[in-house]
């Protein structure tokens, strides 16, 4: 069966144009997708800056507070631990005489208690709490 010049030009042509159009399609696919990346880094990033300021707007809070407002403890009473709560208030100890111990934790907005500080919060107040006292072993005589 022979092909005259045209059915062979035409065969020629609709086969470059099927080419031609699966290599544009292949490239705007893959451009789509490096914009889809560099769109996910971006939000990434974002995401990460956003929550890098609200922690260090967490710890500024939690610096100032005893000192801004209404604070119920004197800050001289107050010693900071961090974590899984902020402070130890030793109600009494700058006039001398310790009165209560409290346990402070110091949100902002609308953040809320981690787990860790909720099972602290549910320890303290069903009274799992005691007091231990160790001391520093002797090193070995030579």
């Amino acid at each position: 069966m022979a092909f005259d010049s045209l059915t062979v030009e035409l065969f020629v042509i609709v086969a470059l144009a099927a080419l031609v159009s699966f290599a544009v399609g292949y490239a705007l696919a893959a451009l789509r997708k490096g914009r889809e990346r560099e769109l996910a880094v971006t939000a990434a990033r974002l995401d990460t800056a956003r929550r890098q300021r609200s922690t260090v707007g967490g710890q500024i809070a939690e610096a100032l507070r005893p000192y801004v407002g209404d604070f119920p403890y004197d800050p001289s009473d107050l010693t900071f631990v961090g974590d899984p709560v902020d402070f130890i208030a030793f109600r009494g100890r700058a006039a001398g005489h310790i009165e209560e111990v409290v346990f402070i934790e110091v949100k902002r907005g609308t953040s809320t208690l981690r787990p860790s500080q909720r099972q602290t919060r549910d320890a303290i107040s069903a009274g799992r709490v005691r007091w231990m006292e160790t001391r520093f072993p002797e090193p070995p005589s030579v």
